[in-house]
């Protein structure tokens, strides 16, 4: 059965390393996840399912302490629509 909602409570982080270990529990990425960027877009365009919508709490303050971290999940969160049926949402 297909997950509707996941939430991934970002408000902790203060760095864009540490990240990739949430995003990896989180979306259920293999041990083998590479802990980049690019390494996420094949995560959730080829590797797992993405639920239909997640949730970042904390969104505004990952935004303020990890633009570069917070641009990049939203960058490759904002192309799934277009690859694949899901979405992802704030």
């Amino acid at each position: 059965m297909r997950i509707a909602v996941i939430t991934i409570d970002v408000s902790e982080v203060t760095e864009e390393r540490s990240m990739h270990p949430l995003l990896m529990r989180e979306l259920g990425f293999p041990g083998f996840y590479g802990m980049k960027w690019d390494a996420f877009w094949d995560g959730i365009t080829a590797l797992v399912r993405i639920p239909d919508h997640v949730r970042f709490p904390g969104w505004d303050q990952l935004v303020a302490d990890v633009p570069r971290g917070a641009a990049n999940a939203s960058a490759g969160a904002r192309q799934l629509p277009s690859r694949v049926p899901a979405g992802v949402c704030r």
